[in-house]
């Protein structure tokens, strides 16, 4: 592991930019060449220098390159680090605070923090240096929509340090964004007490902080009086706090199901990314009243095909669950003959389920963005309409984003948008998630060919001369982690349309002539089969 200082540790004898641009790289050891990158990127983006963040990324690709390779802590360190310079280049192009829906160097970021995440030598690293690449992850998530998956990396940040102000600041200005856009009193509340308890913790006495202290106080206090001023207008009674509730179900099976839901935040509730309490152990988000200019005798399509989604993302977690839990054969397993492939192969209903869950979970994103294409009318051929195609034009990977989407204000819709960057396709390489090709992979395997899971072993490609391509091997627990992390993207993903719907239902005007209301009662439990 090699140790260095980061800048804010050095208050004395600072660099010029100068300096540095002159200083012979090649001959600073790794130690060295780690502080002469964090002074060049932080001395450049104070000074709007291109010129100097075009070096950083070139001395970047040095020090990756030279021989021997660098220690894997600084590895992981060189992708943090080029998350930096692609914000300065966030900063240069004046985009922090832009609508564009595309933006490459936010999407390079992103990417780059997510790369630190999933490097090998990601815990080894200090801890402060850990505490930054969640937080910033997660704000710049929070940036371009995607608050659900935000929260769970300044959670993350928070958990390693409770008092990393930046973590706790931005943490309650996502709640407060989120409660915002799901404009619902069910949630708003919960959330923006949670929001309150955030920004508190960034404002106490013992808060850590790096920056400007009183400039962020100052932002933070801000935030507190409006959460404050905004929590008086609330009626007290029939809002109950996320962890009042007794019970997480009825028999001892339903309530190890729900705990262990809430517990991996799997349930379709914002609650639940509140944390692990019993009032978010049910999926209760729904589609937002609906407006259509022509008159119906039946609800609007789109609320059943919803419901259809949400059900089968509820079931196939149910799947998941089961087979995450068992712990022996099933009788439908018995006098099943299977041959003996000497690689510990993993086979049973309860494995079975994971890989079918995986298969519904996936197929879940491609269902919304069919919903995204009838519901916007957006007009795109039904056989061209995938999670990544939807968003361009002619859903084709050589065309441009489509006009209405550039920089329409439509913030969790957006989300979506850039929830879909973590998918890859053939036509659309460029992403936002590191594994997202093995992704596509294994769901390709688990469609159409053979996706061998072994319980011992990591597998790997089959370089069978005599079968190439047939199969693809993987360790069952590698597996499991991957469908768990696939739940979570889907999650987020129905969470971001309702919001989105919502959105865009009170952008619309329905000043065309007179709407007369459909009011439509629940599904009861008792009736579902």
């Amino acid at each position: 592991m090699i140790e260095w200082t980061m800048p804010e540790s050095q208050p004395l004898d600072i660099p010029t930019l100068d300096d540095l641009v002159r200083q012979d790289f090649s001959a600073l050891s790794e130690a060295d060449a780690l502080n002469h990158l964090a002074w060049l990127i932080d001395l450049s983006a104070d000074a709007g220098h291109a010129d100097g963040t075009s070096l950083v990324f070139e001395r970047l690709d040095a020090l990756a390159a030279r021989n021997p390779s660098p220690c894997p802590t600084t590895q992981a360190t060189i992708h943090y680090f080029r998350s930096n310079a692609w914000h300065n280049r966030i900063l240069e192009e004046a985009a922090q605070q832009s609508w564009d829906w595309e933006q490459p160097s936010r999407q390079n970021q992103i990417l780059q923090l997510r790369r630190a995440v999933r490097h090998p030598a990601y815990q080894e690293l200090i801890p402060l240096l850990r505490w930054r690449i969640r937080t910033n992850l997660g704000s710049q998530l929070n940036e371009v929509g995607r608050t659900v998956d935000a929260i769970q990396n300044w959670d993350t940040a928070l958990a390693d340090q409770p008092r990393f102000g930046k973590a706790a600041g931005a943490r309650g200005q996502g709640l407060v964004a989120y409660a915002i856009a799901l404009q619902s009193e069910r949630y708003t509340k919960p959330l923006l007490v949670e929001a309150q308890r955030s920004l508190s913790t960034a404002l106490e006495p013992g808060a850590i902080h790096e920056e400007d202290i009183e400039t962020v106080t100052a932002v933070f206090k801000a935030d507190l009086a409006w959460i404050e001023e905004t929590l008086k207008g609330f009626d007290d009674s029939g809002h109950e706090e996320p962890g009042e509730l007794a019970k997480f179900g009825d028999t001892p099976e339903e309530m190890a199901y729900r705990r262990w839901c809430v517990a991996e935040r799997l349930f379709l509730n914002p609650l639940n990314d509140l944390g692990d309490y019993p009032l978010a152990a049910e999926d209760s988000i729904t589609l937002p009243p609906i407006t259509e200019s022509s008159a119906s005798a039946r609800p609007p399509a789109i609320i059943g095909f919803y419901n259809q989604m949400k059900q089968e993302y509820v079931s196939a977690r149910f799947m998941l669950f089961e087979g995450l839990h068992s712990t022996e054969a099933h009788y439908s397993d018995k006098h099943v003959a299977l041959f003996n492939t000497l690689d510990y192969p993993s086979y049973g209903f309860g494995i079975e389920r994971i890989r079918m869950s995986f298969r519904s979970a996936y197929s879940v994103l491609d269902k919304i963005a069919f919903f995204l294409n009838a519901y916007l009318q957006l007009g795109h051929k039904h056989h061209l309409v995938s999670f990544r195609s939807v968003w361009y034009e002619g859903a084709k990977p050589d065309k441009p984003l489509l006009q209405r989407f550039h920089t329409h204000s439509n913030w969790p819709l957006r989300g979506l948008f850039w929830l879909s960057k973590e998918f890859f396709e053939d036509d659309f390489k460029q992403v936002t998630e590191p594994d997202a090709e093995e992704l596509a992979l294994l769901r390709n395997q688990l469609e159409h060919r053979y996706l061998q899971l072994h319980s011992m072993g990591h597998g790997g490609d089959d370089s069978n001369a005599l079968y190439p391509g047939l199969r693809r091997s993987m360790g069952r627990h590698d597996f499991e982690g991957k469908t768990l992390r696939l739940f979570r993207y889907t999650r987020s993903a129905l969470i971001y349309l309702s919001m989105a719907v919502r959105r865009e239902e009170a952008m619309r005007s329905t000043d065309s002539g007179i709407v007369m209301p459909m009011i439509l009662d629940t599904w009861e439990d008792e009736w579902k089969e």
